[in-house]
């Protein structure tokens, strides 16, 4: 409920803020998110490890993302096991697109309880990132990208291109 609080918010029509909720999302061992429908799937959500792979990267149908390394700093501070996920794609388009909210809590949470942490909320239908929200227990705050990423790392994470490199 949260999520769909944050995006009512973000889009201007804070009254709309109940009448939506986020899917659900689960992330296999391999990676792959399950709950979405076939218009977009599969999707992959990647993440950073000591021994792999070492930024997160999101992947959904044949579009590939891959977070700054400010970004993929904050998913090496959460267990793998804590990151929550959740998304919409039957809202209105017209103010926000296909989304997936992921949820990079500091500890163990259930659902959409209060904790400290960052949220990053991607598009789906190219994938990029669209905010960043520090929580903690009491609220989640919008906050630039800037304030974990250079300029150029958030220029290129809104516009979903790699920061000195084309898109792939």
């Amino acid at each position: 409920m949260a999520g769909a609080v944050l995006l009512c918010l973000m889009c201007g029509d804070p009254g709309a803020a109940f009448a939506h909720q986020d899917k659900h999302i689960t992330r296999a061992p391999d990676g792959r998110l399950v709950g979405f429908p076939s218009t977009f799937a599969p999707v992959y959500l990647g993440l950073p490890d000591r021994t792999g792979s070492p930024s997160a990267s999101i992947r959904v149908g044949s579009k590939r993302f891959e977070f700054p390394e400010c970004l993929s700093a904050l998913f090496r501070k959460t267990k793998a096991t804590n990151v929550y996920l959740s998304a919409s794609w039957y809202h209105d388009f017209k103010f926000l697109p296909p989304y997936l909210l992921i949820r990079l809590p500091d500890r163990d949470i259930a659902d959409f309880s209060p904790y400290n942490g960052w949220n990053i909320l991607v598009a789906l239908d190219r994938p990029r990132v669209l905010a960043l929200e520090v929580a903690d227990s009491v609220s989640m705050k919008k906050v630039p990208l800037t304030t974990v990423c250079s300029e150029a790392e958030s220029a290129a994470a809104l516009k979903g291109t790699q920061a000195g490199s084309k898109r792939r």
